[in-house]
């Protein structure tokens, strides 16, 4: 990797690229990258996102594919969905490498309507979870190509609250703040 790959972040400062689409967003990178982005977060969202709870992993009949939760407070969490085939078209050695690495890392960053960061962090994911993952995300016999469409029906029948009582949980014990 050299010099030119890597990002600076700085809280207050716009984010060095170009910002996503609002919403929660999941890619590949050193680990997970967890960007979340809302329109004028307040300072209690933005003490939350520091200060992440829990995050949890969805699986069922609807979504068989799975779907990580991010559970920052009882009114502050996300869903994100994910398709490691897409992922790959974009960032194949950074999804290859994850899969094949022992890396459980989760960046978050918190921007702004304008793509301003608010806030960053890192967890350490659960092994398990990862593994799960890896599972998964790597096993090329997984059909991906409903995925998105599934995820869509999941969201129109439950709520992101039902969504994330049904996800298996960890909660985050040590905080690393950026």
């Amino acid at each position: 990797m050299t010099d030119s790959e890597y990002i600076h972040l700085s809280v207050g400062q716009p984010f060095p690229a170009t910002p996503p689409p609002m919403g929660c967003h999941l890619s590949m990178g050193t680990g997970l990258n967890l960007v979340v982005r809302v329109e004028r977060p307040s300072g209690a969202e933005i003490r939350a996102f520091r200060n992440m709870r829990a995050y949890g992993f969805y699986t069922g009949d609807d979504l068989p594919q799975g779907l990580l939760v991010w559970y920052f407070s009882p009114v502050f969490f996300f869903e994100t969905p994910f398709n490691p085939r897409l992922e790959e078209t974009v960032r194949r050695r950074e999804m290859r490498g994850f899969l094949s690495g022992r890396i459980n890392a989760c960046h978050r960053i918190l921007l702004d309507q304008r793509g301003t960061v608010r806030a960053l962090g890192m967890v350490g994911l659960d092994v398990g979870l990862v593994e799960t993952l890896k599972g998964i995300w790597g096993d090329p016999l997984t059909d991906w190509s409903s995925y998105e469409d599934r995820y869509s029906r999941l969201t129109r029948t439950k709520s992101g609250s039902e969504i994330w009582r049904q996800a298996r949980q960890w909660p985050v014990l040590r905080h690393v703040h950026l």
